[in-house]
This record gives structure tokens, C-alpha cells and sequence, in this order.
């Protein structure tokens, strides 16, 4: 009886790791996290009815922080997890109160934003661990590499590698803002700290199917109730040679939606023309070279001019005049004329779609879940939006693992596996 008790301790002894081992240690909590706080943060606890939130405040951290972001916001709050006794604890904090923490690496036109201090120490464990959910193998590797070729360990400190700070939450506009030339903060920070249901495994490519001709014409509801300030623009079309004047509801650089009267109608973008002084291949933009969810349309054409509205990353605009050199291009947005940031637009006359599509999850069209559409082939680029899946996109072109849409208006990237043909 001894000896067998004694055998069962000498293999508990192999197979349990001390409790040291077991212990999250802070340092290993702060290099998988890329935000911290920029100031004393009160915490919070949330309770509510289902209808009236309450906050709590229970206790602080201090300023220099490492926190995860794990919700999205409410009441001017968003849950947060931090490093307490040992192990990871939940609490609520005010939107304006932290910063990113991440040094941004780009390698053959991928961007990751990597922890900051697992970059500056060199951590190779620290960062295999983060980005094992998200990216391949080789991709990982890649990092590993371009890390080990940059020198010894640094100190954390400002610079033009890292993301600007503070990137902080807004607290006077409830709609994301930007700068038109240099990038400010704005209401969601760029990228999401946890990225979700994004396999990690790379998708095997398959052919994509050209469906059936698509209508040249098709109608697609009511024409929208006239609202203040906004004027549609005026276009002609011409479809199987009937030829006549609408208001363009929604531009696409495939497919458009215009008004005839009362009745909205689905049209190819190649049917239409506007009155515009824009240049051959320029007269179409799409708001894609991004860093923020959105971007100021103004008045005129310099930095201190009247903001009309936010314009979101992805959007498709009709271009009614050139930059002519003065960094700004004049443009329609959803019926409003004004200039944007020509640094921020890509051009183009219109483009033939591959194919159309259906956003899906998991090969299931139906249900409750949303696809992330990116603005650029990569997890770690701009969020334009969610669209449900069931979603019909215009297909534009495909990669192995991505696929470049366009849905209401808007550009952008899905993964592979999110849509169905």
C-alpha cells in the first residue's frame, strides 16, 4: 500500500506543474495586451433590469495600466479585463480613459498590431501566443522573423512605428471623426481587441461560380422621403437603349440604385452618368486607403471649412470635380456635395462584377450571426461594418482566403468562407 502511494505521488509530481508555473504573472498578462490606461481609471460594476443600467464604482487602477477591451459600449462605458492577485479580473470603465499599447509591423501589405511590450522585449512566446488565434503559420512566422532581424530588446517609447497616443474615445460626438490628412481619434478603437469568429485555419480555395445574367434593370423598393439638406444627384441612365433622368439613391462601382419617380431600381453603375468634371477612370472614389472608421466631408475644399458629415470607410462616392492638386476632390455622398481628403480615396470609372454572392457563416445563410467586412485583406485593418448573413453582396474579386465585395454602397473584404455562391 506504501509503495503504490508513494508511486502516485512521484506521478502527480510529473504531471502537475508547480503552482508558480500555473500563476499568471502580470509581466506575462501586459504582453498580451494592447491597450492601457492614460489616466487613473475608476472601476465599475454593471447591474441592470433590462432596461436601465447602474453603475457601481468598486475601486481604480492606476494610470499605465495593461488592459483587454471586452465589450462593445454602454451608457459611455465599456468592460474591460485587468490583471489583479494573480489572475484576470472584469470591471467597467469610461470610454475616454485608455490608449493603444501595440507596435504596428507591416510586412508584404499586411498590418498587425502587436502588443508593445512583447514586441520590445522580444518575446517570442508572447507573440506566437497572440497571434495564434488569428493568423497562419506562416504568417506568424514571418513576424517572428522580421522580429529577430530587428535588433536586441527596447524600451517602450514613442515613436513613428508605434500608433499615435492617446487614441482615445471621443466624449462630445457620438459618431466617429477624423482629421482629412492626419488621423485623430476617433469612437472605436482600429482593430477590435478580440477579432470574432474568424477561423484560424486557411480556407482551400474554390472556383468561383458566375451566376445568370443579372437584370439590366430591377426594381428594388420605394424611392426614400425627401429629408432636409439633401438633394440627390441627378443622373441619366440609359438601359437596352430607353434612355431618361433619376436620382441616384446609392452609387456602387458595379451596381447602383436609382430613383424613376416613386420605385427604386437596382442598375449596372456603367449605365449611368452625372454631370462631373472628373477625369477618364476618376470618376468614382472609394474610401479605402483608411485608418479610421470615418472621415469628415466639408463645406470646401481646405481643413477649416464647415464639416457636413462623417463619411464611413468603404464608401463609394460619385466624383463631381478633380483635386486639381488642392488635396481635396469634390464628391456626392448619400445626396450631399462636398470636398474630401484626396489621400483617402481610390479611383475608378466603375468595375464588372464576378459574381453575386451570399454572406454566410459557417456555410448557413440563416440565422442571427454578422460578417465583418474589412477594409483591406487582412483581420487587423480597418472594421467598415457588420452585415447579417443571409446578406446579398456584388462579388469584385477574390483571393485564396479573401473576397472583395460590395454591399449597400460600401466596399470592402469578407473571408473566403463567408460567402456562399
Amino acid at each position: 500500500m506504501l509503495k503504490k502511494m508513494l508511486s502516485l505521488l512521484l506521478a502527480a509530481l510529473f504531471i502537475i506543474p508547480p503552482l508558480s508555473a500555473m500563476a499568471l504573472t502580470e509581466s506575462d498578462w501586459n504582453k498580451g495586451c494592447r491597450f492601457k490606461t492614460n489616466t487613473e481609471v475608476t472601476l465599475y460594476t454593471r447591474s441592470t433590469d433590462g432596461t436601465v443600467n447602474t453603475f457601481d464604482p468598486f475601486g481604480t487602477l492606476p494610470a499605465g495600466s495593461y488592459i483587454s477591451v471586452v465589450s462593445t459600449e454602454i451608457d459611455g462605458k465599456r468592460q474591460i479585463s485587468y490583471f489583479s492577485d494573480g489572475t484576470t479580473a472584469y470591471a467597467w470603465i469610461d470610454v475616454d480613459t485608455w490608449e493603444w499599447a501595440v507596435y504596428h509591423l507591416e510586412l508584404d501589405g499586411t498590418h498587425y498590431y502587436l502588443p508593445e511590450l512583447a514586441w520590445a522585449e522580444r518575446d517570442e512566446n508572447a507573440i506566437r501566443e497572440y497571434m495564434r488565434y488569428y493568423f497562419s503559420n506562416a504568417q506568424i512566422n514571418a513576424v517572428l522573423e522580421a522580429m529577430a532581424n530587428a535588433g536586441p530588446a527596447e524600451p517602450i517609447a514613442p515613436s513613428a512605428t508605434l500608433i499615435p497616443t492617446p487614441i482615445a474615445q471621443p466624449t462630445a460626438e457620438p459618431v466617429a471623426v477624423a482629421v482629412d490628412n492626419e488621423p485623430t481619434p476617433e469612437v472605436t478603437p482600429l482593430p477590435a481587441e478580440e477579432p470574432t469568429a474568424e477561423p484560424t485555419a486557411e480556407p482551400t480555395a474554390e472556383p468561383i461560380a458566375i451566376p445568370t445574367a443579372i437584370p439590366s434593370l430591377t426594381v428594388v423598393g420605394t424611392a426614400p422621403a425627401a429629408r432636409d439638406n439633401i438633394s440627390y444627384l441627378d443622373v441619366t441612365y440609359n438601359v437596352d437603349g430607353a434612355v431618361g433622368t433619376a436620382k441616384l439613391i446609392r452609387l456602387g462601382t458595379a451596381y447602383s440604385e436609382i430613383a424613376i419617380g416613386s420605385t427604386t431600381y437596382s442598375i449596372e453603375t456603367s449605365a449611368i452618368t452625372w454631370d462631373t468634371e472628373a477625369s477618364e477612370g476618376n470618376r468614382i472614389a472609394v474610401v479605402n486607403n483608411v485608418v479610421l472608421s470615418s472621415y469628415y466631408l466639408r463645406k470646401r475644399g481646405n481643413s477649416d471649412s464647415p464639416r457636413l458629415a462623417n463619411v464611413p470607410a468603404g464608401a463609394v462616392l460619385a466624383v463631381l470635380e478633380d483635386s486639381n492638386g488642392n488635396n481635396y476632390t469634390h464628391v456626392c455622398f448619400n445626396g450631399m456635395t462636398g470636398y474630401i481628403a484626396t489621400s483617402l480615396l481610390s479611383f475608378t470609372d466603375g468595375e464588372d462584377p464576378m459574381a453575386l454572392g451570399v454572406l454566410c457563416y459557417e456555410g448557413s445563410t440563416v440565422g442571427n450571426r454578422s460578417i465583418v467586412l474589412w477594409s483591406s485583406p487582412s483581420l487587423m485593418s480597418r472594421d467598415v461594418g457588420k452585415w447579417p448573413i443571409g446578406t446579398v453582396v456584388t462579388v469584385l474579386e477574390y483571393t485564396d482566403n479573401w473576397v472583395r465585395v460590395e454591399i449597400d454602397g460600401f466596399q470592402g473584404w469578407v473571408r473566403r468562407e463567408s460567402v456562399t455562391f
